[in-house]
């Protein structure tokens, strides 16, 4: 990122590039970025009204299109920007905000992965379940057969028996 190799200025010139190009087709996370690459590049330059314009632009879109990780960014930045400025109370303010937010996050990830654990356990319970059963099925259908065999051979050995009888 150019902003991280201290070209600020060509930063902010491909900020706003792409913050235009972004509008034109309608992409509001990208314009969100854009605003706050922009105002990053603007705080380096120590240009610190435009900095804050554009952090509100790109907190509105944030909230708007609920991107959490822009708005994450967005609130972390406002805090470094206050810090740079003097301001504590609101640095703190968007410090306190931001770590809410990822409390939000963090916490929506786990109901998430509870969730899922939940469902693979009750697909596991179910298929535990289903196995039972098949294998109770195989076991009746096998003394079933077992039976019939046995039914199948007593009435050989008494029709035998009777035969045997009939011939003395």
């Amino acid at each position: 990122c150019l902003n991280d190799l201290g070209r600020y200025k060509e930063a902010l010139k491909i900020s706003q590039e792409a913050i235009s190009q972004a509008s034109a087709i309608n992409d509001a996370e990208t314009v969100g970025f854009g605003h706050l690459s922009a105002a990053e590049a603007l705080h380096k330059m120590k240009k610190y009204g435009d900095a804050e314009r554009h952090l509100v632009s790109a907190l509105n879109i944030a909230r708007n299109v609920e991107n959490r990780n822009l708005e994450m960014a967005v609130e972390e930045r406002y805090s470094l920007l206050y810090e740079t400025t003097g301001k504590a109370k609101e640095a703190l303010m968007h410090l306190k905000t931001l770590a809410v937010l990822k409390d939000s996050v963090y916490n929506t990830e786990r109901h998430e992965q509870i969730a899922m654990l939940q469902t693979k356990y009750e697909a596991h319970e179910k298929d535990e379940a289903l196995n039972r059963k098949n294998g109770e099925i195989a076991e009746s259908l096998f003394k079933i057969k077992s039976k019939n065999r046995l039914l199948g051979i007593t009435t050989i050995g008494a029709g035998g028996l009777i035969l045997l009888i009939g011939l003395l």
